[in-house]
């Protein structure tokens, strides 16, 4: 998705590419402590309205109300580091917790040398359902890894992704397979409805079966480290 990299390079450095035009695009800073309702409980415990908070305090004292009298300013008022230059500061040259807009096609992928049958080869998967699966094959030259086929789809079922993985692999000596740790736990969960317990020995199987939670949360990210958090969503339970 569009993160940090993205934001940076168009509303703060204004280095637009093609289709970007810069009557299109607007940047307003703001900082935690110009949103009068994080600290509202404070303000009405004072006798202060939210005019009274843009009127009659500086913006040092905001700043001061918004980190002592807040849930969030508290929070943010806890980062250290690079993490509070960024959150709490506004500092856009802060890099931390977040992935580095390193990748340039150009400089980073080649032509595919001739890939001898002794070499080394294993796969990597990043198991996904909701987000996309991608699988990717490696091989090693002496000091070199060369990743040689990529495959990068969206609800593929397990069995399914098995199953094309496998085919692309014909002829080929894979060494070992790689997976993510939640690809691991479908199973012994349900899948698409598919109970799993056959495959568990007599009185071996789980207390708590169901889907993978992956098949049922939304996207969504990590406030903190702008990482990808998929685990956690907002959702309503009703009784079966």
């Amino acid at each position: 998705g569009r993160g940090h990299n993205y934001l940076k390079r168009v509303f703060i450095d204004r280095h637009l590419e093609a289709n970007e035009h810069a009557e299109d695009i607007a940047f307003v800073q703001a900082f935690g402590w110009d949103n009068a309702e994080w600290p509202a409980a404070w303000l009405e415990s004072k006798g202060m309205t939210k005019d009274d908070y843009y009127s009659k305090l500086t913006d040092a004292e905001r700043k001061a109300v918004f980190l002592a009298h807040s849930d969030y300013g508290h929070n943010l008022d806890g980062y250290k580091g690079k993490m509070r230059l960024a959150y709490l500061e506004g500092d856009w040259l802060a890099f931390a917790g977040q992935f580095f807009d390193i990748w340039d096609r150009d400089e980073v992928t080649s032509e595919i040398p001739k890939l001898e049958a002794w070499w080394p080869r294993w796969i990597s998967i990043d198991w996904g359902y909701e987000h996309n699966a991608a699988v990717y094959w490696h091989c090693q030259a002496k000091n070199i890894t060369i990743t040689y086929r990529e495959l990068v789809g969206q609800h593929i079922a397990p069995t399914e992704l098995g199953e094309t993985v496998a085919k692309m692999s014909e002829g080929e000596d894979i060494d070992a397979v790689y997976l993510s740790p939640d690809a691991f736990e479908l199973s012994r969960r349900k899948w698409q409805g598919k109970d799993m317990i056959e495959y568990y020995p007599e009185g071996a199987h789980p207390l708590v079966r169901g889907e993978a939670v992956n098949t049922a949360t939304t996207y969504g990210y990590d406030s903190v480290t702008m990482m990808q958090e998929t685990k956690t969503t907002v959702c309503q339970v009703v009784k079966a």
